[in-house]
């Protein structure tokens, strides 16, 4: 999310969740739930034995396996819920890396209404198309996981702030001089800079901000091209 390589393994994390701050811890030590777990021990058997075509799945002679169509009802309600996907989420102000999360969307609210419909075939033996109950469950778990996906990369883009921040306060406070690199800043073990990539951060961030200007010093010699930041006068004066 930091222009750093994305190679795109995150966003195929689609169920990821962060947990809520327990506030009030307190010690629970009481039996489990033997029926709800024997109910998913079976429906779990039931789909591993489950010969789909009984239960109103599609087969052509060409197809390797079979596959449910969404029932009308379903199709409809997918197709709505598809369309608010690629015309308002998909093209919010929100950042790139955080949308290409949620395209993969596309794939799992179908994937899930599936998953949510095979359970009720091997738990009551309902037949048919996907229906409109495991569609609906498929779009709110969608709706759960989107604001867990906002949580989650939204720690990064609190990190980049942070970082940022913490660099500021170093350069109001003299602690680095004009032409500074970013080995200068994450070499003092500074906190939320003690690392190049924080320190790193932090720097593209400052010169977005108008805080600082990059300079680069081409290779010669068989040196390496060097990259300096040059402080904004403005900053020391206030008038920035």
């Amino acid at each position: 999310m930091s222009g750093f390589e994305n190679d795109g393994l995150l966003q195929r994390f689609q169920l990821l969740v962060y947990p809520d701050e327990i506030k009030n811890w307190e010690l629970v030590d009481k039996v489990p739930d033997r029926k709800a777990r024997d109910r998913a021990y079976d429906v779990i058997k039931r789909l591993a034995r489950m010969d789909f075509k009984e239960h109103g799945a599609n087969q052509e002679e060409a197809d390797k396996f079979p596959y449910f169509h969404f029932s009308e009802e379903g199709q409809s309600l997918f197709n709505e819920w598809l369309t608010e996907l690629e015309i308002e989420k998909l093209r919010a102000n929100d950042h790139p890396v955080l949308l290409e999360h949620f395209g993969k969307f596309r794939s799992l609210m179908p994937s899930l209404s599936l998953i949510f419909h095979l359970i009720d075939i091997a738990d009551s033996e309902s037949n048919g198309p996907v229906s409109l109950s495991a569609t609906k469950k498929a779009a709110a778990f969608c709706e759960y996981l989107e604001s867990h996906a906002r949580r989650i990369y939204g720690l990064v883009g609190d990190l980049d702030q942070q970082s940022a921040s913490a660099l500021a306060e170093k350069i109001k406070s003299e602690k680095l001089t004009d032409g500074f690199t970013v080995r200068d800043v994450y070499r003092q073990n500074w906190h939320l800079l003690n690392t190049k990539e924080l320190a790193q951060l932090a720097c593209s961030e400052l010169v977005e901000a108008g805080w600082l200007q990059k300079y680069l010093t081409p290779p010669a010699f068989g040196q390496r091209e060097k990259v300096e930041y040059k402080i904004n006068p403005k900053i020391q004066t206030g008038k920035a």
